[in-house]
């Protein structure tokens, strides 16, 4: 797999329900790429099939400029290389959207209430 990198607001469809666009850095005037982690993709797939509902992406990738003005961010986040989302399901419990994920192999979860 491979990480690939799309124009800022980028409507490529990546897969059956994803979108590059979806990815794109939150901050403004700050960069103009996305890049993306095409396993990340895959994941995400096998997760919004899994719940057949849609998943929310809140945070993809994070350009270095945005990465720096988020709380508690890492200068390391995975964010910043593609590999990292930060997702909600309506009326899915974030506990039990980690545990499915880390049922397929996702590692380095996260969850918030």
């Amino acid at each position: 797999m491979a990480i690939k990198t799309y124009h800022k607001g980028d409507s490529t469809s990546l897969s059956a329900n994803f979108r590059a666009r979806e990815f794109d850095c939150k901050g403004t005037d700050c960069c103009s790429q996305t890049k993306i982690d095409e396993k990340l993709v895959e994941h995400l797939q096998d997760i919004r099939d899994h719940f057949g509902k849609p998943v929310y992406i809140s945070s993809g990738y994070r350009c270095e400029t945005h990465n720096t003005k988020v709380a508690n961010a890492s200068s390391t986040s995975r964010h910043l290389e593609g590999k990292a989302a930060d997702i909600t399901i309506d009326g899915v419990d974030p506990l039990e959207i980690a545990q499915y994920a880390e049922s397929i192999g996702i590692l380095g979860i996260g969850h918030y209430d």
